[in-house]
Order: C-alpha cells, then sequence, then structure tokens
C-alpha cells in the first residue's frame, strides 16, 4: 500500500463523527431595545426550569415556557423604576412559597446630581410587593438572599448609606422566614463586584462586592486615562458580603472632577471592572 493511501486511512479512522445538529426554537422578532433571553423560573427539587422573557420599554413579561407561545406574566414599570435603568433582576431563590423565582427592582429619587436609591422584591405571578426598603433617609443597595448565619433560613441582606452625604453605611439583614432550597447554602455566589450606588454620585458611593475566599482583596479607582488615583482598599478579607464608600478623593485628598472613573476588584486570580459617574 503506498503511504499517502495508508495515511489516508489513518486519518479517516481517526476523525471524530459528530452528530448533526437540529434547529430547535426560533423567537418573534424582538427591536433592539427590547431585552430578552432565559432565565431560571420554577423551583421542581433541586432543578428550576428555565422560561424566555424579554423587557420592553415599560414591562417585563415572562413566557408560558421555554420555547414559547404567549405572555404568561407581566409587571409594568413605574417611572422611577425605568428611571433607574430598567434594574430589575432575579434573586435565584422562593421566598413566598410558591416554587417560582422571585425578582427585584430599583427605583430611583431625587434630584439628577444627587439620586436616592430603593428597592422592592415582588412577586411576579400576583404583581404584590414582598418586601420594600423606601426610607427618604437612605439610598439602598440591590437585595441578596441567602442563608448568612448557617441556620437553614433563608436571609435578605442589603446595605443603606445616609441620604444624601452618603457618608455613613449600615449593613442589614432581615429573615425571610423560608428554608433554603439545597443544604449548607452559606454564600450568595462567587466573586462579585456589583455596580456602585447611588451611580451617577455626589459626593459619595458605596461599592459593595461578595469574596468567595479568604485573601487579600484590593480595590482601586482609576481615572478615564487609566491613571491609578485611589486605592480603596489593599488588605486579607474573609469570605462573604461587604461594602466600602468611596468619597470621591484620590490618595492625595483632592477632590475628583466630574467625569467617568472606573473601579476595580482583584483578589487572587480574579479581577472585574466597573465604571462609574462623578457629577457635580
Amino acid at each position: 500500500m503506498r503511504p499517502f493511501i495508508l495515511f489516508a486511512a489513518i486519518f479517516l479512522l481517526n476523525r471524530s463523527v459528530f452528530p448533526q445538529w437540529a434547529h430547535e426554537f426560533t423567537s418573534q422578532q424582538f427591536p433592539y431595545e427590547v431585552y430578552s433571553g432565559w432565565i431560571n423560573f420554577q423551583k421542581t427539587g433541586d432543578t428550576c426550569e428555565n422560561r424566555m422573557y424579554y423587557m420592553d420599554t415599560y414591562t417585563f413579561n415572562v413566557m408560558s415556557d421555554v420555547y414559547p407561545g404567549t405572555v404568561q406574566y407581566t409587571y409594568t414599570l413605574t417611572a422611577q423604576e425605568i428611571l433607574a435603568g430598567y434594574y430589575l433582576y432575579s434573586l435565584w431563590e422562593d421566598v413566598t412559597g410558591d416554587d417560582i423565582v422571585d425578582f427585584y427592582v430599583m427605583s430611583v429619587w431625587g434630584e439628577s446630581t444627587n439620586y436616592r436609591y430603593s428597592f422592592k422584591i415582588f412577586d411576579v405571578i400576583t404583581g404584590q410587593t414582598v418586601f420594600e426598603k423606601n426610607d427618604p433617609s437612605f439610598s439602598y443597595s440591590y437585595p441578596t438572599i441567602w442563608d448568612v448565619d448557617g441556620d437553614g433560613i433563608l436571609e435578605c441582606t442589603f446595605s443603606k448609606c445616609t441620604y444624601p452625604s452618603c457618608t455613613h453605611y449600615f449593613q442589614e439583614v432581615y429573615s425571610t422566614g423560608y428554608s433554603t432550597s439545597a443544604d449548607n447554602i452559606t454564600s450568595p455566589g462567587k466573586f462579585e463586584l456589583k455596580q456602585n450606588y447611588p451611580n451617577p454620585f455626589n459626593p459619595s458611593t458605596s461599592i459593595n462586592f461578595f469574596v468567595e475566599n479568604p485573601g487579600n482583596v484590593k480595590i482601586e479607582v482609576y481615572d478615564i486615562r487609566g491613571s491609578l488615583i485611589r486605592t480603596l482598599l489593599d488588605t486579607d478579607m474573609e469570605s462573604g458580603s461587604h461594602s466600602i464608600i468611596w468619597d470621591g478623593l484620590t490618595d492625595s485628598g483632592i477632590k475628583s472632577a466630574s467625569g467617568v472613573y472606573f473601579y476595580n476588584l482583584k483578589s487572587g486570580e480574579f479581577t472585574e471592572t466597573k465604571k462609574m459617574i462623578v457629577l457635580k
């Protein structure tokens, strides 16, 4: 047998044979300004059924199935929720006992140069408010649902800063009264850097983040040119949720000018950067 024929035979024998891909679904046509995708929606034991959703200018809509035909549930956004930038997300947990994951939405109040944030947890099936924080004396972060103290009961944790100065903040914990869906759930997730609030801000803003593993955590602020202007944190920390406030000052004590800035979280191999805006 010629060498070329032998090589060709060996090549064909060693080639992987992949299954033929089959088309399953094409959604309806969405305009570019409409958000759409899939979410974990209905819990069955330790698994969760997915549903398609879309969010347009005024409503959040959950479809009837993973490959939908009709809208099954609709939540209509308020003017303050629209102003907050459609900040509506799944909590990834059921806190009403109906095996349907619940959602939260942020609202914005106050002047354009000094926004105040509130949040609301709601039942998408009924549209009813489950839990809400909207005290005019405070600006609130978004909520996180997890078992903080390891007692098997889900807690709601969030931060609030004094408004309008935002020079001090508090961590708050509320018990939902509902047990966790799995054993030993004691953290809301992996490393995560959350969006600062308020944003835009003046004079101060709060930054929430979650540390998965104990170790050194560094948070730095950079200007639009990429120059380091402030090291907010550089220390060893335990795992869990944490918050820190940036008062808008550089490491030299100079007040930052209006504009876009970036804050970066680094811990071990994890790094994440987000954008924030200073307004005067």
